[in-house]
């Protein structure tokens, strides 16, 4: 009974992190550009105000600085899969009584995923 209730635990863990991450082998490597028009949190990360890179080479989403090419945030590619590509690379945040700004969602042109930190 034990083995049968240990297999079990372990094969809902298993699902739990496959459905956490997308394994999409659809999805295809992404760029674009981004300005964040204010400091932001993506996860922990702050990244500040200015011009950007993204991309995404379906397991990493990485931004760079667009002026000096040092990467400001590196984060596990994972979030639901739209029913078709963004148009527009874009972040959508909210903000906090305290007046901190955290992205909700990064969506890259040319990719069917909803970014999520």
């Amino acid at each position: 009974m034990r083995q049968i209730l240990s297999i079990v635990a372990s094969l809902l863990l298993v699902s739990a992190a496959i459905a956490a991450q997308h394994l999409n082998p659809n999805e295809r490597p992404v760029k674009g550009d981004l300005t964040v028009a204010s400091d932001v949190y993506f996860g922990a990360t702050l990244v500040k105000a200015g011009d950007y890179k993204v991309t995404c080479d379906r397991e990493t989403v990485t931004l760079k600085d667009a002026k000096t090419g040092k990467t400001v945030l590196s984060a596990q590619c994972q979030g639901p899969e739209l029913p078709e590509p963004s148009k527009v690379t874009t972040i959508t945040a909210t903000t906090d009584a305290s007046g901190k700004k955290t992205c909700d969602k990064l969506l890259i042109t040319g990719s069917n995923i909803q970014h999520v930190f």
